[in-house]
């Protein structure tokens, strides 16, 4: 009886932290590729010579910078990560910062605020 005990109250402490985890993984893993579509974003925009970021960026815009087989996969949805208008799991927008022409892009976390790429 005190061994079941003691291996209920070990249930109740790692429960709770290991069902978190895949959903923080999932995270991670947009965050990563948020910041790869920026890195492609920044070296088109250094190539072209704008200075402003191209409202439709997708695979095609993108293709001397990001090969399609390295585009960003979405964790939540199983599909490439792709410009959405509003927030979706995993999927990315851009946005105006403040009081300039410049943008940045923000990408949409599960379960969290969303988070600015730069």
């Amino acid at each position: 009886l005190f061994v079941m005990i003691i291996i209920g109250i070990l249930c109740a402490i790692v429960l709770p932290m290991y069902l978190g985890q895949r959903e923080r993984a999932k995270n991670a893993v947009v965050r990563e590729g948020g910041r790869t579509i920026a890195m492609a974003l920044l070296s088109y925009m250094a190539a072209s010579g704008d200075d402003s970021w191209p409202l439709q960026a997708d695979q095609a815009t993108l293709a001397d910078y990001l090969k399609v087989s390295e585009w960003p996969e979405n964790p939540f949805s199983g599909q490439p990560m792709a410009e959405v208008a509003g927030p979706a799991d995993g999927d990315y927008t851009y946005e105006a910062v403040s009081g300039g022409s410049k943008h940045r892009l923000r990408v949409y976390l599960h379960n969290a605020a969303p988070c600015l790429v730069p």
